[in-house]
Formats: structure tokens, C-alpha cells, sequence
């Protein structure tokens, strides 16, 4: 559309004019462009749409991986938090088997490390502990003379019936086949009916008492 310098711009179009330029010539004449505004708007609110909606993916999609590495760091820490408070309440068996190469992966091989540390030690020290009582044990046997013990014993038992003191003379037996059954002539293991009559004379001794 094309008017001069000084003509006015009819009314029927100035409802939809949204946007014009000029530009001068040679012959002094202004073009003027006319756009409907309704397009206009709907283009601005389909780019806003667009926008929006690239807005709430990308949000989406950070929501989603904000989890994802979340939850990819809680369950070992989790997992090893389980190990530990099993560990804690005795349970030294309990290993972490996560090859991670991390520092979550680093703590739990550091904490199997330790574990096994723990076991060796108990187990060293209930060896040392058999030990000492087995050498305890051995002491004590060497310092009571077995045949000299059992041989008194048996005069006691003699000459309790000899005197008609039965009660005395299955008491002093008792405590002979006690001692014999103890001492086991320094085996350290004895048989189920040997251990079996070890109580029975321990438990009449008792009823005497």
C-alpha cells in the first residue's frame, strides 16, 4: 500500500496494523506494511507454547537424573551402612561385594579389610588362649602324682569297708574314678562313656555332700 507524505492512513485498516516502515524515494512516497495482528498473536503464543514446553523437558529430564544419581549413591552407602551394624552386633562373616571403583568402592574394601584383620586376631587369640590352658593343664598333671593319688585313694576305699563304712568307701571310689577320668593320663580328648561316668561320680559326690 503506497500514500503520499501528508495522506492519512484510511481507519478501515489502522485495526490491524501492527507493524510498518518507511522508507524514502526519489519521489518522496512512504511504504507502509500492514500485518494482521490476530497472526501475530498466535505466532507469539505458539513460540511461547514451544518455550514452555522446552522448559518443563529439560526440567523433567534434570528431576530424572537428579534422582537416578541419587539413588545410584544412597543404595551402596545403605547397603554398607547394613554390613556395618551387622558387623557391630557380632556378625563378622558379613563382606561387601560391590566392585565400584569409587570412594563408596574404597570404604567397602577398606571395611573387608578390617573384618578379615578382626577374624585373624580373634582367632589368634583364642589359639593362644588353648594354649595357655593346655599348658595349664599339662602343669597341673605333672604336679599331681597320679599313681601315688589313685593308689591312696584305693587304701582309703580298703580300709573304709574293712572298717564297715560303706558310704565312705563308695564315696572315696567315686573320687578315685573322678580323678582317673580328669586326669585321663594327659589326653587332652576322651571317650562319650568315659565322660558319661565322669558325671556320675562328680553327681554322687554332690548327692553325698
Amino acid at each position: 500500500m503506497c500514500c503520499g507524505p501528508n495522506q492519512r492512513i484510511p481507519y478501515l485498516f489502522s485495526f490491524v496494523l501492527a507493524k510498518c516502515f518507511t522508507q524514502n524515494f526519489i519521489h518522496h512516497r512512504t511504504i507502509i506494511g500492514v500485518f494482521s495482528g490476530n497472526e501475530s498473536a498466535l505466532e507469539v503464543m505458539e513460540i511461547r507454547f514451544y518455550i514452555i514446553s522446552f522448559i518443563f523437558f529439560v526440567c523433567f529430564i534434570a528431576l530424572g537424573a537428579s534422582y537416578y544419581l541419587s539413588f545410584s549413591l544412597s543404595r551402596p552407602i545403605s547397603q554398607l551402612t547394613a554390613f556395618m551394624k551387622k558387623a557391630q552386633a557380632g556378625d563378622l562373616t558379613v563382606r561387601y561385594h560391590d566392585e565400584r571403583m569409587d570412594e563408596i568402592g574404597i570404604l567397602g574394601r577398606s571395611f573387608n579389610h578390617m573384618l578379615d584383620q578382626m577374624q585373624r586376631f580373634i582367632s589368634l587369640a583364642e589359639w593362644q588362649e588353648r594354649q595357655r590352658w593346655e599348658a595349664e593343664l599339662r602343669e597341673l598333671q605333672a604336679q599331681i602324682k597320679p599313681h601315688f593319688l589313685y593308689n591312696t585313694l584305693d587304701t582309703i576305699q580298703w580300709m573304709a569297708r574293712k572298717k564297715g563304712a560303706d558310704d565312705v568307701a563308695e564315696v572315696v571310689g567315686a573320687l578315685a574314678k573322678l580323678f582317673r577320668i580328669g586326669l585321663s593320663k594327659g589326653r587332652n580328648m576322651i571317650l562319650f562313656a568315659e565322660e558319661i561316668e565322669h558325671i556320675k561320680s562328680y553327681l554322687h559326690i554332690q548327692k553325698v555332700r
